[in-house]
């Protein structure tokens, strides 16, 4: 990854992962969809933001082209 990508996905893995910690303690919903969104949310974070170090393309680039 070039260095413009690897900022971008470690800023978007810190996002997901601050939305994520957000769902799991704050979110007025029931706690099945608290615990498993949030916790989804925190894992791709973790992931992307674990790839922009590392150098490796993240879980959530695999799902295909974005807009």
């Amino acid at each position: 990854m070039k260095t413009g990508e690897r900022v971008f996905v470690g800023v978007f893995g810190i996002l997901l992962l601050s939305v994520g910690i957000y769902a799991v303690l704050l979110a007025e919903t029931s706690p099945a969809w608290r615990y498993l969104g949030g916790g989804i949310l925190c894992v791709l974070g973790v992931n992307a933001a674990y790839s922009a170090i590392a150098d490796r393309r993240p879980w959530i680039s695999r799902i295909g082209p974005l807009p």
